[in-house]
């Protein structure tokens, strides 16, 4: 069963759910619902979640350094063991924007996927993935939205196919859905996702409700009149 880490002070009724609290009601609110400039903000959230997912995730090796007044003993990131991310194309790239001086050695697997509208069946049109994963890989998979999970199903699936274990796959979010909880939980054991908030519902279209959107349209500018939502009344 995958455990579910909620980055975000929210009392929620999920199996296996841990609070780790790093920021408030109103920074959610304001980072990833409401304010203009929304790449940069998810970017920001992104840094957040990613920190919690791999602070007791990534190797480290101790060593010794030598400072201007001496040797000292210290604890590093092991640099022959470099973590594999996999951004879910498009807006998987945002999360990671921030990010990069969490993570100084890993590798970064593209992996592109369209949405059928009717079907709500993901088809996948990029995949960088290597030939071969090891069941002792770190893997990190980040996609700003979790609705359904039929796309985040596929991702994992392609990756454990490919020799890795769930148990070493951590996937970030900024929101997620019940539905997709609930299959990825039944279907990748020992999987943890991270996410700053748990939406109660999908519409008929299998949107989060209220959710951010197009994740992917905002973040890029591809909203209509690309016009920003401010979340303060005009003066």
């Amino acid at each position: 069963m995958a455990a579910v880490l909620l980055c975000y002070m929210l009392p929620v009724a999920a199996e296996n759910s841990v609070l780790c609290k790093p920021f408030s009601q109103g920074d959610l609110g304001l980072l990833s619902r409401c304010c203009p400039t929304f790449r940069g903000a998810a970017a920001e959230l992104g840094r957040i979640l990613i920190y919690e997912a791999v602070r007791e995730f990534l190797p480290t090796v101790d060593t010794v350094v030598e400072s201007p007044m001496g040797l000292a003993e210290a604890t590093v990131i092991d640099p022959y063991r470099p973590i594999k991310v996999v951004p879910i194309l498009r807006a998987g790239l945002v999360l990671l924007e921030q990010a990069q001086t969490l993570m100084p050695f890993h590798e970064t697997y593209h992996v592109g996927y369209v949405r059928d509208e009717v079907t709500l069946q993901a088809r996948a049109y990029l995949n960088k993935l290597p030939a071969r994963l090891s069941s002792d890989d770190l893997i990190l998979v980040t996609d700003p939205m979790l609705a359904t999970g039929g796309t985040m199903v596929q991702v994992l699936r392609d990756i454990v196919a490919r020799g890795a274990s769930s148990f070493n796959i951590r996937v970030v979010c900024i929101v997620a859905a019940p539905p997709a909880l609930k299959t990825l939980s039944e279907q990748f054991p020992g999987l943890r996702i991270y996410t700053g908030i748990i939406d109660a519902e999908l519409n008929e279209n299998g949107y989060i409700i209220p959710g951010l959107g197009d994740a992917g349209d905002r973040a890029f500018g591809n909203t209509p009149n690309n016009a920003p939502h401010l979340p303060f009344p005009s003066q």
